[in-house]
Order: structure tokens, then sequence, then C-alpha cells
């Protein structure tokens, strides 16, 4: 799953998000707002996206969800084991 997303995204995608969402605490709601339009546009150039980097994400976001809304519950799994979990559960 990982392999197609590195390779298409050589960093890490929370890291690109982060450095396009980043808001100065100066910045007014005019420059937010047009942040924001900056960033929706840069996300459109990469549609249509593919069958299956869409599988792909929906796979490695389901994992994030799943292993942070259990870790707010006191579970003490790892992503990883969360991951593997997961997996051996669709089987």
């Amino acid at each position: 799953m990982r392999c197609t997303l590195v390779r298409l995204y050589p960093q890490r995608l929370g890291d690109i998000l982060h450095q396009h969402c980043a808001f100065s605490p100066a910045m007014n709601l005019s420059e937010k707002l047009q942040k924001v339009d900056r960033l929706k546009a840069w996300l459109d150039s990469f549609r249509p996206l593919s069958p299956t980097l869409v599988a792909e994400l929906k796979k490695l976001y389901d994992v994030r969800f799943t292993y942070h809304s259990n870790a707010l519950e006191g579970n003490t799994l790892t992503q990883r084991e969360t991951e593997l979990v997961l997996k051996s559960a669709s089987l």
C-alpha cells in the first residue's frame, strides 16, 4: 500500500498538506481564504485520482482513523499493530 504512495509523493502526504495549510497568526481572514483557495487548486491538480490510489488512500486513512480513535479510548496498540489487526480482520 505505502509503496505507491511513497513513489508518487516523495514527502509524506501529511507534511505536504501541513506545508500548504500552515497559517501565520498575523494572517487576516482574506489571506487565509486565499491560501485555502490555492490549496484547493493544488489538490484539484491531482485529479482524477486512479482507482488504485483511491483504494490505497482509503486503507491508509482507515488505519489512521482507527488507530487515533482507539488511542483516545486508551488502547496501547501502535499504528502498525492496528494496521495488522485490521488486515487480519478482513481476511
